[in-house]
Formats: structure tokens, sequence, C-alpha cells
């Protein structure tokens, strides 16, 4: 019998994870012109600043910048070329202080065994296999869970085989995995991994499970998260706090728990120590590189900038469900009927889990206006949404219900798909931009001062002209400053780019003129 046990549950296992891959692979064809820059995405923007910061990274001296997220290729502190909210180096190199640089380094590291720079479909690649590890992860997680709140049968292996599989799918076909875990790279998709992996530890812990390698990887988690993206200090936080309401219970029912005080201890004490040493880690850091002041300064106005705007409290609500679909209803209705009817309420677990994974929302609260901007950041909802819905579909005895679960999965999916086939149809106009801003510059490439002259744009300047250009671009400039620069540089002349925003940071070349070193326009190339 249970030889029997064991080869049902292994069947299960495989349709599980066969389901999972398939689905896999369906996402990726599905992306694939994403891939190939022939539309755009919300937050696309973010990638070519992840590309441009790799290169820079790549190709400039350690030294300068100390493997901080940068923006200058070719530093030098007589050549001051900034923009955005950057803070310069002593040597020369103008380095992001909004968020942590673990999120850039990666992906050149886990890329950078070939030769020359990363490219735009290799990141979106690397994204897409950081999309499958977090789906797995999330999978892994809610499996976990509802098998928490079973008993220990044959039927229930199987049960927990289909959440797993139903979760990972689901993962795997919102609106947000599908953008965030695809053409918009940016350090919230790695950040999944910690968030899910350090919440299934945490689980563990809870449920008094492999105490010494839960703390562990949790401890891991606790250190890992923060230097990927802010967030992660919120979840040390969360993990304490549920750690720290498990040791007061304890303390005041005199009851033996499990795990024991002295384990509860031990993890409180590591959770804080990782998460204390990866905020000194990062600050000492980015003192060394740009000072104390300066660092207090950059972080002061970006909090400023990012925090509660009234507009985005409106705006938030909606985020959710274009990030989410119909899962967030579901998930809001799960919530209701678990409360309702009292379900796994004396698994205190399960809640803290769901505590620990809710938490880190707290961030788009605090900096409300990032998050209503920026989806990424939006992506770390996709992990309480589907496990309150997945206990809540198990409490009922619904999991194992065909119809149910392909009605809700299909609405869940559908929902999602439908967002996302509005985003693809919305972005369009961004392939051709590309195509057209690639042909006005293969053309000026062509000219005898195209490498040596200093470069310039009348508007902003993101990671995409950067890239597109292939050099350093001085921003919100016009011709005589330019020209006084290149003077004074002794460049071979200069060249001022005129451009309009497709998007938000995504601009169409409208013009690209050349000068030489004493002010006279020699060519302009522009456009058909």
């Amino acid at each position: 019998m249970p030889a029997m046990r064991r080869a049902r549950s292994a069947k299960s296992a495989a349709m599980a994870l066969g389901l999972i891959c398939v689905a896999f692979l369906l996402s990726v064809t599905m992306r694939a012109q994403q891939a190939q820059e022939d539309t755009g995405a919300q937050g696309l923007e973010a990638t070519y600043h992840a590309l441009w910061t790799a290169r820079a990274l790549d190709n400039s001296p350690p030294s300068s910048h100390l493997f901080l997220p940068t923006i200058t290729e070719r530093p030098s502190p007589q050549r001051e070329v900034k923009w955005g909210l950057t803070v310069a180096t002593p040597g020369g190199s103008y380095v992001y202080t909004s968020f942590p640089p673990l999120g850039f380094l990666l992906p050149e590291l886990a890329l950078g065994w070939r030769a020359g720079s990363i490219s735009f479909s290799e990141l979106v690649y690397f994204n897409f296999v950081v999309g499958l590890i977090a789906a797995f992860a999330m999978a892994g997680l809610a499996r976990a869970a509802v098998l928490s709140i079973l008993d220990d049968s044959e039927e229930s292996a199987v049960t927990g085989w289909i959440v797993f599989g139903l979760a990972g799918v689901l993962y795997l076909f919102l609106r947000e995995s599908l953008g965030s875990h695809g053409g918009v790279y940016w350090p919230h998709s790695l950040a999944q991994l910690p968030l899910i992996l350090g919440s299934w530890c945490a689980f563990g812990i809870f449920q008094g499970r492999r105490i010494v390698r839960n703390i562990v990887g949790l401890g891991l988690a606790c250190l890992i998260y923060p230097s990927l993206e802010w967030t992660g200090f919120i979840f040390g936080s969360g993990v304490f706090l549920a750690l720290a309401s498990m040791l007061y219970t304890s303390l005041r029912t005199g009851q033996p728990a499990a795990p024991s005080r002295g384990q509860i201890i031990v993890a409180l004490s590591v959770v804080l120590a990782a998460t204390v040493a990866a905020g000194l880690g990062i600050i000492l850091h980015y003192v060394l590189a740009v000072g104390l002041g300066p660092l207090m300064e950059a972080f002061a106005s970006r909090a400023s900038a990012r925090t509660f705007r009234l507009s985005a409290a409106m705006r938030l609500p909606l985020g959710y469900f274009i990030s989410f679909g119909a899962l967030v209803p579901l998930a809001l209705l799960a919530l209701h009927f678990a409360i309702k009817r009292r379900w796994f309420f004396d698994n205190r677990p399960v809640w803290l889990l769901l505590f620990v994974t809710a938490f880190p929302l707290l961030e788009n609260v605090v900096m409300m206006q990032h998050a209503s901007e920026f989806s990424f950041d939006r992506l770390k909802g996709a992990v309480p949404l589907l496990l309150i819905s997945m206990l809540v579909l198990t409490a009922e005895r619904l999991a194992r219900n065909v119809l149910v679960v392909t009605g809700l999965a299909g609405l869940v999916i559908a929902s999602n798909l439908q967002i996302w086939s509005w985003d693809l149809l919305f972005y369009r106009p961004w392939g051709d931009a590309v195509r057209d801003n690639e042909t006005i510059v293969r053309q000026f490439k062509q000219d005898p001062l195209a490498e040596c002259a200093v470069h310039g744009s009348l508007g902003p300047v993101r990671g995409y002209l950067n890239l597109l250009l292939d050099r350093d671009i001085h921003e919100k400039t016009d011709e005589k400053t330019l020209i006084s620069v290149a003077s004074r540089q002794r460049d071979c002349g200069a060249v001022l780019i005129k451009t309009e925003n497709v998007f938000t940071d995504l601009p169409r070349v409208q013009w690209i003129a050349v000068y030489d070193a004493k002010g006279q326009l020699l060519r302009t190339y522009s456009g058909s």
C-alpha cells in the first residue's frame, strides 16, 4: 500500500511539474516579441536602465564606482556627465542611491562568461528563467501551506500536487509576471526569490520543522533580499514581528512551544543580525564611494519624491487589478470566507505565513508614488494573493473539483491575458520607434565626428538613449553649453540630440545635429 501511495504521489508530482514547464514554454512563446524589442511594456525603460548600468559597470574601472549602480561608462573627474538624481564619486562615476547594487551585478555575473556586453534579448531571457524559478518556488510554498491544513493521507498528497501545479501556472500567467519576469527587468524580479524562499523557511520555523536548516535559509534571505531591493528590510521586520509574537505567546501561556523558546530566540537573533548587517553593509558601501553627506541628501530626496500622493492613492488599487486581474477579487473573497468560516484559525503557522508574505506590501503604501507608477513594484503582491486563494480553495474541499478549479483558473488567466493583450496593443508604437531610431543612428555613426565629439540631449537622458548611442550623454543641455563643454574638454566637436517621448523615458529621436569645435553646424541627421 505505501508503494502504491508513493507511486501515485510521484505521478501527481510529475504531472504538476510538467504542467508548469509547458505553461512556461507557452508564456515564453507569447513574449518572444518583447525579447526582440517589437513592442513595449509598462516600465520597459527599467530594462534599458539595467542594461546601461551593467555595461557601465563592465566598461569602467571598479575603482571609480566600487561596483555601485553607475550610469557613467567613461568616468573622469574632469568630465561631469550625469543624469537623473545621481551622485558623483571621486573617480568621476555617477551612481544611483535609489537601489542597492546586487540586482545589477547578478545578471552581469550570470551572463558575463560570454564576450561583449549583455544584450537586450539576453537580459530578457535571463528574466524568463528567473520567473520560472519563482513560479516553482511559489508552487512549493503553496503546496507546503495547504498540506499543513490537511491530514496525512494519499488524497491529501495528491491535493498538494494539484495546488502545486495550479499555483505555479497561475503565477506564470499573471499580467505582472508576464511583464516583470519578461521584457521588464528590474531587481524586483530577482527579489521574488528571497521573498518566497525566505517565507518558506520562516513557515518551517513556525511549524517547528528542520529548524537549523530553515534558520540558515531565513538568515540568507534576510541578508540577500535587502541587497536587491529596499523592501527586504520590511520583509525582515515582518519576520521579526512574527517570531516575536510566537515568543510572546509561549511566555504568556507557559506552554511548551514547537519550536522551543530557545530556537525562536536564535531565529530572532539571526533575522535581526542579517537585516542589520545588510543595512550597514549597503550604507557603508555607499559612504565609501560618495560620502555620508551626499548620501543622506540623496536618500531624503528620493524618499520625498516617492512617498504618499493623493493621486497615487487613487491609482494604486486599480494598479493591483491591472497587475493581477481577477486574482485580486478572488483572493479578497477567499480571505472573507477564511475569516467568516474560521478556516484554519487554529493553525497559527498559516496565519503567520500570510502575515509575513503580506507585510512587504507596506512598502507600496510608504512608497506609493513608485508603486502606482512602476508596476514591477507590485509583483510581490502575487505571493499572499495566491497563498490565501490556494488555502481557502483547499479548505473548502474544492481543490480536487475539476470544474471549479478549471473555471477559477480560467477566469484568472483569461483576465490577466486580456490585460496583457491591451498592454501589447497600447505599447506597440515602441517597436516602430526602435526601428526608426536605429535607422537614424546608423546614418549618424558614419559621421567622422561621431566617436570623438561630446554628446548631449536637449531633453532628459535615460538608459535607452545611452545604449542607442553607446556612450555617455549630457542631459537637458543646449547648443551653446555643449559646445562650451567640447571646447573645455578639447573634443573634436559636439553632437546635440533632439528627442520626444513615445512613452515615459522611451524616446523617439527627431534629429541629431553635429557641430565642429568652433560651434559651426556641419550636418543634421533626421528620420524620414
